[in-house]
């Protein structure tokens, strides 16, 4: 489709995330306590801008190596932090390429591997 597309600043909301996430870099750069019995915790933050309708783009960067897993995705307002949790209110991408999405009634949510490769 053509026409003016539109640039929404869009940041992460330090008011909907786990309480092991911290910010920095104006909140643009964040990370999650990883020492000890920390490592073994699930960490998850929101953006403060919904969407709506149409087609979005959005881009994470990765700045450290960790040990764990890295799921980014869509979720409504209401939903968990946690993506791929079999909730209906969710859809995620892992950093392996497995897609995590649940259908009404399911008892597990759906895994898609290597859904998604480079």
């Amino acid at each position: 489709e053509e026409g003016p597309s539109s640039r929404i600043q869009v940041s992460l909301n330090s008011s909907d995330a786990t309480p092991d996430v911290f910010f920095s870099g104006n909140g643009q750069i964040l990370s999650s306590l990883s020492q000890g019995v920390f490592g073994h915790l699930l960490s998850g933050v929101r953006a403060q801008t919904g969407a709506k309708a149409g087609r979005y783009l959005f881009e994470v960067k990765v700045l450290d190596q960790f040990e764990g897993q890295l799921r980014v995705g869509v979720s409504t307002a209401r939903s968990s932090l946690f993506l791929g949790d079999g909730s209906v209110e969710n859809v995620a991408f892992g950093d392996d390429g497995t897609y995590f999405s649940a259908e009404p009634g399911q008892l597990r949510p759906l895994e898609l591997p290597e859904a998604c490769q480079p």
